[in-house]
């Protein structure tokens, strides 16, 4: 019966969400999809449409992912911790209370570090990511002059740079990400040794019975599932603003200001292909 209530109620959460999160993409889409038609010609002259398309599309993802994580992440998490906390504090010692707050805080804090050097680079995959896009419309729009032209191998070493720059990101991105997890685990480790230590000792004065050691053990335990997924939520939502980062300033740049805008994201289209041109 436990189960079934758990099945239907994340089932249930699914559907409410679904509806939720579709009705609000939708009108984000809208607003993005009139913004860009009231923005002159100079803007998209300077912006390539394959560009565009690209940075739209992830805007809209980064959007979704970024209100599920909010929802069903952030708020669930800090509420089990400040109940784990509350019951370790009063039933068991206000020792354990901080050792496992000072934990999650060491947690945190390498997570938090490690996304933002992540982050670096997923700023740089997305530049590259959108300039590599626009060029691929670009190219396959002008085929009969690329035929014409003979430099058919020319423009495929060009794309070849941008697959290339494209993968050394995805790798390093990959390295850092097991840095940040084994960083994760080994700080964990070392607050469950020290709460199983102050247990221990409590158990040798008599304070806490066997029995309270293992609820201690099992309490903690169960804090490891929602601290596993912290890295994964700060990273998601530091990762969704970043998609959302071009369409954002697209949204914040007066009609009048237009030109200025098409300045700015020309310019990181520069920037991604400079990236990629410059020699492995």
């Amino acid at each position: 019966a436990t189960r079934l209530g758990v099945s239907l109620s994340n089932e249930l959460r699914t559907i409410c969400f679904t509806r939720v999160s579709q009705r609000s993409q939708r009108e984000f889409a809208t607003e993005l999809f009139a913004k860009l038609h009231s923005l002159d010609a100079a803007f998209h002259l300077a912006n390539p449409t394959g560009y565009l398309t690209v940075a739209f599309g992830r805007a809209v993802g980064g959007f979704r992912s970024l209100l599920f994580q909010l929802l069903f992440s952030i708020f669930p998490t800090a509420l089990e911790l400040g109940l784990s906390c509350a019951v370790l504090a009063r039933r068991f010692s206000p020792v354990l209370a901080g050792v496992t707050l000072l934990t999650f805080a060491f947690y945190a804090a390498w997570t938090a570090f490690m996304v933002e050097v992540r982050i670096r680079l997923r700023k740089k995959l997305a530049r590259l990511d959108n300039a590599k896009a626009a060029y691929l419309v670009d190219s396959l729009t002008g085929t009969e002059v690329v035929r014409l032209l003979g430099t058919q191998a020319a423009e495929l070493s060009r794309f070849d740079r941008y697959l290339l720059t494209v993968a050394r990101t995805m790798v390093r991105s990959t390295e850092l990400l097991a840095v940040l997890n084994a960083g994760q685990a080994f700080i964990f480790a070392c607050g469950l040794l020290t709460c199983m230590l102050v247990a221990a000792r409590g158990c040798a004065r008599g304070v806490l019975s066997i029995g309270d050691v293992v609820a201690v053990n099992g309490l903690l335990l169960q804090l490891s599932r929602p601290m596993d997924f912290i890295g994964y939520t700060v990273s998601e939502i530091r990762q969704s603003l970043v998609d959302m980062d071009a369409m954002l300033r697209v949204l914040a740049t007066p009609e009048a200001a237009a030109d200025a805008a098409a300045a700015a994201t020309a310019d990181a289209t520069a920037d991604a292909t400079a990236d990629a041109r410059r020699p492995p």
